[in-house]
């Protein structure tokens, strides 16, 4: 059996994500899986990767089972948002320490919720599509619009980088490597946000979503995400753990806390019981919602348009055996009028 690209490419990730996803579970375990920590989302985007790579390898084995396809398209176009939270939350670490020596800060906390809220959207807007997109090779309005979501956030955070970088005295010596990773990541994640800008708005050519020679996937995105990855874990193997008392307002999200929502709000959910004391799935939970109700939604679609072809054709079956029927019934009187009264066989 001849390998198709996309299943060469999602072996080639397996063997170079898997490895990567257990690091990145050491590192987070290491620093800790804060929500606002770059490197959880690094073990997300590892985990995805690993999920997708699998779909596709799965989907050459099945190529009837349609939600397959749909479920490692959208893996595959949900990879934007891990790579740039990851990067944002880079940031985060290095902003508090300029912040701290700062009287006035200029970036704030405010700055990066915008970027986590493009990002979200964008997600959103991502799932959406890929369930609702009859043409794979045809991205609708949704995908577009989320990909330029993508790109203005990914504009935020080198903003964001470049406005921080002359406040490098600020930061503490060991920590201004993240000042190095983060730069070197920029321009392999700006290829990549390249990519699918001309994967979804070209979507033809060497740029087709599917069927496209895999040697452009390869060079634009997959080789890009991983050295990303590889970067962004060996920072979290150099840096030290912080602190509480060491983290900033960004990075800590004091007002985020559960504990702090859980003081804030104890007397108003105080007869609430367990209903009450649920946490959100957070962003993470909402990803893997996302995907699973586009694939879900696709399904039903599916399931209720081979239902109502069923039903047409049993409709029609049913028609046909009652004419058949009814003609035989009438055949039958009426050669039994024949044989027992011909006047009123004539007379029919």
């Amino acid at each position: 059996m001849t390998l198709s690209n996309n299943t060469i490419i999602g072996i080639a990730e397996l063997v170079v994500y898997v490895p990567a996803l257990v690091v990145s579970i050491f590192v987070c375990i290491r620093h800790g899986f804060s929500r606002s920590s770059g490197w959880l989302y690094t073990l997300l985007l590892c985990l995805v990767r690993v999920v997708g790579a699998s779909l596709q390898i799965a989907s050459q084995a099945n190529p009837d089972d349609t939600n397959l396809i749909i479920a490692a398209a959208a893996l595959e176009s949900i990879g934007l948002t891990p790579l740039v939270l990851a990067t944002l939350g880079m940031l985060s670490r290095l902003v508090d320490w300029v912040n701290r020596e700062l009287e006035r800060p200029f970036i704030t906390i405010i700055h990066f919720r915008t970027i986590q809220l493009f990002v979200l959207i964008g997600t959103i807007l991502t799932a959406v599509g890929s369930s609702s997109s009859s043409d794979p090779n045809s991205p609708p309005t949704t995908s577009k619009v989320s990909i330029v979501l993508y790109t203005l956030a990914f504009i935020g955070t080198v903003v964001i980088l470049i406005f921080s970088t002359p406040h490098r005295q600020l930061v503490p010596s060991a920590e201004r490597v993240i000042i190095t990773a983060v730069f070197l990541a920029c321009p392999l994640i700006a290829v990549r946000v390249l990519y699918s800008l001309l994967t979804v708005f070209i979507h033809s050519g060497v740029f087709r979503r599917y069927g496209a020679p895999f040697e452009v996937h390869l060079c634009m995105a997959s080789i890009e995400e991983f050295i990303v990855v590889a970067i962004y874990l060996f920072i979290g193997m150099r840096l030290v753990k912080l602190s509480k008392e060491e983290q900033g307002e960004i990075l800590s999200r004091p007002w985020k806390d559960d504990q702090g929502q859980g003081s804030q709000s104890g007397g108003r959910r105080g007869g609430a019981g367990r209903l009450g004391r649920r946490k959100p799935r957070g962003l993470i939970g909402g990803l893997i919602g996302l995907i699973m109700s586009a694939i879900a939604s696709r399904h039903e679609r599916e399931r209720e348009t081979h239902q109502g072809h069923q039903r047409n054709g049993s409709g029609s079956r049913q028609d046909e055996h009652f004419l058949v029927q009814q003609q035989g019934q009438y055949g039958h009187r009426q050669g039994v009028t024949t044989e027992y009264d011909p006047h009123v066989s004539r007379n029919v």
